[in-house]
């Protein structure tokens, strides 16, 4: 990308001047050339993004809502003690369950990804039925596969407690 395209590029949307997909570098490095690998990263890069805006908006209508109780603007004369209650609800709601909301739409989303990545390297005659099973024995099927590549120790690190438990 030339000087001039990053220039054009930078602002909210962007991450240094980078494109979107410069979000994932700091979740994920392609150390495997296969081309598999590729829609992962990208779809990781995605969720990065996406929980980058979820967490900026959320801080931005908080400072308004705190702005707002600060003002005193949001005050119905006569209903002040409701009013200042239904802001403290609104800020409640915005800090706790839609955080929590959407940090767990990015982990499904996410393990989603992983499943589709796994679903992909799952190629050879006869894992049609490895599609249908679960992350944790695609990922015991992958281990095994791959035990003179890949790290099983590294990779059972990686994934939740428990999930290459043999």
């Amino acid at each position: 990308m030339t000087q001039a395209e990053l220039e054009s590029h930078e602002g909210d949307d962007t991450k240094d001047g980078w494109y979107l997909l410069a979000y994932g570098d700091e979740y994920f490095v392609s150390r495997h050339n296969r081309i598999e690998f590729v829609d992962f990263e990208y779809r990781l890069s995605s969720l990065a993004w996406l929980c980058s805006k979820i967490a900026k908006s959320i801080n931005a209508e908080l400072t308004e809502l705190r702005e707002t109780r600060e003002s005193g603007s949001h005050r119905i004369a006569g209903w002040e003690g409701e009013s200042d209650m239904m802001l403290d609800e609104s800020t409640y709601v915005l800090d706790t369950s839609t955080r929590q909301i959407s940090a767990g739409v990015i982990v499904v989303a996410a393990v989603a990804a992983l499943e589709s990545l796994m679903n992909r390297l799952l190629d050879q005659p006869g894992d049609e039925d490895l599609h249908r099973a679960g992350v944790t024995r695609k990922a015991r099927v992958l281990a095994e596969r791959w035990q003179d590549t890949v790290d099983r120790q590294g990779l059972t690190a990686s994934l939740p407690t428990g999930i290459m438990a043999t």
